[in-house]
């Protein structure tokens, strides 16, 4: 199997939740030591940017709810993170919603994530290069 990393890119998905609450993408993940950001998207309108430490330890960089976020079960969502350098631009449906600064990882593997007992449907899973 081939493991995908990368340091500054772009990593966009469609998003349908069909039971639960949470989704999202995995970026700059290293499941070796536990390290990895998390773009949190909620079928309420709601959204976190979160960093693991460690395999329990989550912090939370930033959260907040947008319109641009098409809620309730079974809909669709393109969500998108750019990646580039400490900067990180979060995007719901083209556009951007949230955009925060963290250092402590550089690079790593990417991938798509449910929350709890949620089921998640991911289309569309585009990966770009910057």
């Amino acid at each position: 199997h081939t493991v995908l990393q990368a340091s500054n890119f772009t990593f966009e998905v469609q998003m349908q939740i069909i039971q639960g609450n949470c989704g999202g993408l995995s970026l700059r993940d290293t499941t070796s030591v536990a390290h990895a950001y998390n773009f949190e998207v909620c079928q309420d309108g709601s959204y976190r940017f979160n960093r693991f430490d460690n395999f329990s330890d989550e912090r939370t960089v930033t959260s907040g709810s947008s319109g641009a976020i098409v809620t309730g079960l079974g809909q669709s969502n393109v969500i998108a993170a750019v990646a580039n350098g400490s900067i990180f631009d979060l995007y719901a449906n083209h556009q951007k919603i949230a955009s925060v600064n963290d250092s402590s990882y550089s690079q790593g593997q990417f991938g798509v994530s449910a929350f709890l007992n949620t089921e998640a449907v991911y289309t569309n899973a585009r990966m770009w290069t910057l």
